[in-house]
């Protein structure tokens, strides 16, 4: 997916934004072995449309793709959601702020927060599904929102 685009055709910032996803895809991150995240039960699916909200609880549906995870993979993944941050606008720091967050955590959220990022950068490429299915400029505000992940999350 990551390398399915001529960047060429794309608008200065969006090109720029799947360059700097590309490069730190490349430069060999990967996840820390020595971490391991809290134990949670992952939902897998942060879309909004699967947390309910009755004025008291958040209730989840949709489970197809939950499973035991960790704490830090759920969080980034979360807030990095396209309806979480670009439709609905919950700030991701006010919201991991809310978390007693060990430095740890803090650290792999950051790397998967720019993992997750990355994914929506493909995911909204022109010509997807993901790029159609949502409002215009969704592409270029996760554009910019992928070299704000970049420089420091």
């Amino acid at each position: 997916m990551a390398r399915a685009c001529n960047a060429e055709l794309l608008d200065p910032l969006p090109r720029q934004a799947y360059r700097g996803a590309l490069a730190w895809l490349d430069s060999g991150w990967a996840r820390p072995a020595s971490v391991t995240g809290q134990p949670v039960f992952a939902q897998g699916d942060p879309n909004l449309a699967n947390h309910l909200w009755d004025g008291n609880s958040v209730h989840l549906v949709d489970f197809e793709t939950s499973g035991r995870g960790d704490r830090a993979t759920e969080l980034a993944d979360f807030v990095e959601h396209i309806t979480v941050w670009a439709h609905a606008g919950i700030d991701a720091e006010a919201f991991l702020d809310r978390f007693d967050l060990n430095p740890s955590e803090r650290l792999l959220i950051t790397q998967l927060r720019r993992l997750f990022a990355a994914f929506w950068v493909m995911r909204l490429l022109p010509g997807g599904n993901a790029y159609y299915r949502n409002p215009p400029g969704t592409f270029e505000r996760q554009a910019s929102r992928m070299l704000d992940v970049l420089e420091g999350a």
